[in-house]
């Protein structure tokens, strides 16, 4: 889909060119590709902004770096200037020691627990166990299977075999209301994705909870109201 979008910009022949987040959903041969046709783009002398959070693409794309905080310009630096630890200053607005410090945790019992669990031509034999208080990192190129894992465990994928437990009791899940009833959220990897885009930031909050701030099918509007306070 990212490629698509990307196809179809380039072939309005314009003289500049806006690329906002391109590679967050490409595989490294494939950013390799984009950045070989942005700068070949460039040499054509096409104009380009380009977005990216990204710090490792700068110096690959750019000729001059723009740093923005809170809606403001910070400084604009020649991309030979502008190293990791500069722009991450300019960014947050002081200097980080240390960007990923080492914190000593004590994880609790098991809370979820995957056993062998296949989807036919997506996963084989999977096995995961996650404990309270605990972050597991799933990492892959697109394609390999982290999304349909995390799919599957929210119901939204068919698994053909494998065990789920979840605080120690056997479970199947076939289907997110399902999921959402044994206490597993879902924050999908793209932003369109789990939204109904005509209604407000409140009511999509709401769905997953109609239940509980309902009555005859109406939400509530005390408890709507709460839920807009909470939001400011």
């Amino acid at each position: 889909q990212q490629l698509v979008e990307i196809a179809k910009v380039l072939s309005l022949n314009e003289q500049i060119l806006l690329f906002d987040e391109p590679t967050s959903a490409l595989s490294e041969e494939e950013r390799q590709r984009l950045f070989n046709l942005v700068n070949e783009l460039r040499e054509r002398g096409i104009s380009i902004i380009y977005i990216s959070h990204r710090l490792s693409e700068v110096p690959l794309v750019g000729q001059r770096v723009t740093v923005l905080r809170d809606g403001k310009k910070i400084a604009t630096l020649p991309v030979n200037e502008a190293d990791e630890d500069t722009i991450i200053k300019m960014m947050v607005g002081r200097e980080l020691k240390e960007q990923f410090p080492k914190e000593e945790t004590s994880p609790g019992k098991p809370i979820l627990k995957v056993q062998d669990l296949e989807i036919k031509g997506a996963l084989h034999q999977v096995n995961l166990t996650l404990h309270e208080g605990e972050i597991v990192g799933i990492f892959g190129l697109l394609g390999a299977g982290c999304t349909t894992l995390v799919r599957a465990l929210f119901g939204l994928e068919k698994i053909d075999s494998g065990k789920i437990h979840i605080n120690g009791r056997r479970v199947t899940i076939s289907s997110p209301g399902e999921a959402i009833g044994l206490g597993l959220g879902y924050l999908t990897r793209d932003r369109k994705d789990g939204l109904i885009h005509p209604m407000s930031v409140v009511s999509n909050i709401t769905l997953a909870s109609l239940k509980k701030i309902s009555q005859f099918r109406s939400a509530q509007a005390p408890k709507r109201a709460a839920s807009r306070r909470k939001l400011r």
